[in-house]
């Protein structure tokens, strides 16, 4: 990483496994929350001069507290470098943790405004997303006014009376910020609630680390859906409840059950003090599937919803407002929560994460009762009111496992114990999926992967949306990085990395990499033979999955220690330009490519007429209702089309092989194009981290045992909680990863 030395002013690129101790410069100059493209060149010029002083000034301040390093983020990340851009939303949060001290220049904040709160409140610092994090996570943090005078520290007495209404931060996160992962997501949210970026994704990016998940960037993607990616992820990673425990008055009589952005937690920045001390516990599971979310809590039947609880607050059971609607439950009075019966059952249902603008019209239109639910000792055949729809359109929309209630010869119900006969199970999505895709059968070509999905690949995995998933094995763990931030193995990743880095490049100098054999189904597992480890023998042998006859073995030679990684078809025909995609997703199946493409390289919501881009599918509706647009020359808009994904999904049962079947795809994703002469991560970086990855599946958790081991440091045991060490793993992998990408680029160098 990049540090400005604070005596000779010179950027200094110093590695991350050895860095000295530095500070944090904080500050807002430049970074209005409206964007610059209209600001004048002479205030721009102003504003480039006072954050030189402000450099200046804050070299001045580390030098006197004998630190010789200053980190400050619009100088020391490269803005035009996705890698760059990449790694600081990764790591800023660890970073800021490292540093030693934070310095806050209030450049707006007049020398003599004493502590008045209304004069500290006007300054911009409090409306920037950044800031944050970094008036947060550092271990102190030091704030200064226009003039540069030291005005005291987050945990100051005069500061502590005036910042916690500022902010919205209570005054317990900021004497202590180890305290932060003992508090409600939704309060965390809320901090953020009145913050704005000039990048409008930044108000979701920059809540990563204090939600304590990793997410990858992509500029572009607008606000709204980067914000929804950071609720997926919150919800994979957390069993707090409040980041339902959201509220909106934006008039719309439905939503799904996910939140749109940090200033629907608004409310519960004045919530009690035990609101913002504890996390919501949610006594119950939630999988993320093609169809929503999937849900087991508890939920009582009132009139025509269902309230369901989402979390128990200092006790008490909290619950929203769901209707069923479209084979799925949609949440209704969004702008309240409410509380849950004492006579609430165990259920299960299935919630949409977000409505689209054609779900909200269609449900204002009509309306829908539901069905009576029974409760414990009810008989199964007892009647219920009939629904307000005709009966053509009530099949429509319900739930088959609530229509076959009333049928107790009606095999398909579920009579399981476990919900105390009160179950609600949208059943149909199963039917429905394997009716639509009567083409796939369990036995696909292309692995579970087929049944993909937009936000993880842990979603793409899930066939059947009610279905216990087996534990992750350690060939199939996904690679999901949201360890703790606080996690006692963090301190260890580092060292560890530094330990093994060197190991798989020797390794992998003399590993023999092939293209699989052309058949089908091709081996989704693409280390052949087990590499060597310091802990195992260099010529233990692993048969691939679905093991191989003596005619295919030599096809691929008689020295194989793997098969080549696809490559993301955008990545292979411009690689510089897509990076990114090479170290985002491990694409071992045609499926993964698939779904590699839905999440990342969706065609754009856009006006067929004027090929205007727009940033939802609501805003290109209203664009084209308006009926303004002239009609233009078609342009090229990249991206793939969902439906074209379906087709070659469907057509890849025709029997073709792996790799023509890429070319296909490549052929739809990349039109115009030179098609690449192999769809395989053959050379260069693709190769090598294939081989870190396939190296780290295969041996990476013994390599963390024997390290822990040596270090003293516990890795197993009921002090940590299930899949603590595959998210550790994970982000060991991502290390490694980032480390292989260095020193590719320091050996172009």
């Amino acid at each position: 990483m990049r540090l400005i030395h604070t005596l000779s002013y010179v950027l200094h690129n110093l590695s991350e496994s050895d860095l000295p101790p530095f500070a944090v410069l904080s500050h807002a100059v430049g970074h209005s929350c409206s964007s610059l493209t209209g600001e004048s060149s002479s205030r721009r010029s102003a504003e480039s001069a006072v954050l030189a002083n402000s450099i200046l000034a804050a070299c001045s301040r580390a030098t006197s507290r004998g630190l010789s390093y200053l980190w400050v983020g619009s100088v020391c990340i490269d803005q035009t470098s996705s890698l760059d851009l990449q790694e600081a939303v990764s790591f800023s949060f660890r970073l800021l943790r490292a540093a030693a001290v934070c310095f806050v220049h209030l450049h707006d904040l007049p020398a003599d405004s004493g502590y008045l709160a209304k004069a500290w409140g006007r300054c911009r610092y409090w409306r920037r997303s950044w800031t944050l994090q970094e008036l947060i996570a550092p271990p102190e943090v030091e704030f200064f006014d226009a003039d540069w005078d030291h005005r005291g520290s987050r945990s100051s007495p005069e500061l502590l009376a005036i910042l916690p209404a500022i902010t919205g931060i209570d005054k317990s996160i900021l004497l202590d910020n180890g305290a932060l992962p003992r508090v409600a997501i939704g309060a965390r949210l809320s901090w953020a609630a009145d913050r704005e970026s000039t990048r409008a994704e930044d108000t979701a990016y920059s809540l990563a680390g204090i939600a304590g998940v990793d997410m990858s960037i992509r500029y572009g993607e607008g606000a709204d859906q980067a914000f929804a990616r950071l609720a997926n992820k919150i919800v994979q990673d957390t069993t707090d409840g409040s980041i339902f425990a959201w509220t909106s008055d934006d008039g719309h009589a439905i939503r799904g059950l996910l939140p749109r952005s940090a200033a629907e937690f608004r409310h519960l920045t004045n919530s009690p003090p035990a609101h913002c001390h504890e996390p919501w516990t949610f006594d119950g599971s939630v999988q993320l599937s093609s169809r929503g979310l999937v849900l087991d809590s508890r939920a009582s039947l009132q009139d025509s919803w269902l309230v369901f609880e989402i979390g128990r607050a200092t006790g008490r059971p909290i619950g929203v407002r769901l209707r069923m609607w479209d084979a799925r439950f949609v949440r209704v009075d969004p702008s309240s929560l409410f509380d849950v019966p004492r006579t609430a059952s165990r259920c299960r249902i299935v919630a949409a994460r977000h409505v689209d603008a054609e779900t909200l019209r269609s449900f204002c239109s009509r309306t829908i009762r539901l069905p009576s639910l029974r409760t414990p000792g009810q008989a199964r055949h007892a009647p219920r009111p009939i629904p307000s729809l005709s009966q053509s359109e009530f099949l429509r929309t319900a739930s088959p496992s609530l229509l076959c209630e009333d049928d107790e010869d009606n095999g398909s119900c579920s009579d399981d114990e476990e919900f105390s006969d009160f179950e609600i199970i949208d059943s149909d999505v199963e039917d429905e999926d394997k009716d639509d895709d009567s083409d796939y059968d369990d036995d696909s070509d292309y692995d579970d992967d087929s049944d993909y999905d937009d936000d993880s690949d842990e979603e793409a995995d899930e066939e059947d949306e009610g279905q216990e998933q087996a534990p992750p094995s350690q060939d199939d763990v996904r690679e999901t990085t949201s360890l703790n931030p606080n996690h006692p193995f963090q301190s260890e990743r580092e060292g560890l990395v530094g330990r093994y880095h060197g190991s798989i490049l020797e390794w992998s100098k003399s590993a023999a990499y092939v293209a699989p054999p052309d058949r089908t189904p091709v081996p989704q597992k693409r280390l052949k033979t087990a590499v060597s480890s310091p802990s195992s023998p260099p010529d233990e042998e692993m048969e691939p999955e679905g093991g191989q006859t003596p005619e295919q073995e030599t096809r691929v030679g008689p020295r194989a220690d793997g098969y080549f990684h696809l490559a993301c078809p955008f990545y292979q025909t411009d690689a510089s330009r897509y990076r990114a995609c090479l170290l985002e997703d491990d694409l071992r199946s045609i499926g993964r490519v698939v779904s590699h493409l839905r999440r990342h390289h969706p065609k754009p919501p856009y006006c067929p007429k004027c090929r205007t881009v727009l940033e939802t599918p609501t805003a290109r509706d209203a664009h084209i209702r308006k009926l303004a647009c002239r009609v233009r020359r078609p342009t090229a808009i990249e991206g793939v089309e969902e439906s074209r994904l379906v087709e070659l999904m469907r057509d890849g049962r025709k029997g073709l092989g792996e790799a023509e079947t890429w070319r296909q795809i490549c052929e739809v994703a990349c039109p115009g194009a030179s098609m690449p002469g192999s769809p395989y991560l053959e050379a260069g970086l693709g190769l090598a981290v294939s081989q870190v990855r396939d190296y780290w599946r295969e041996k990476g958790r013994a390599c963390i045992e024997e390290y822990m081991s040596e270090r003293g440091v516990p890795f197993a045991g009921e002090q940590f909680e299930a899949g603590e060490l595959d998210c550790f793993h994970s982000a060991t992998t991502a290390d490694l990863i980032q480390r292989t990408v260095q020193h590719d680029f320091c050996y172009q160098c």
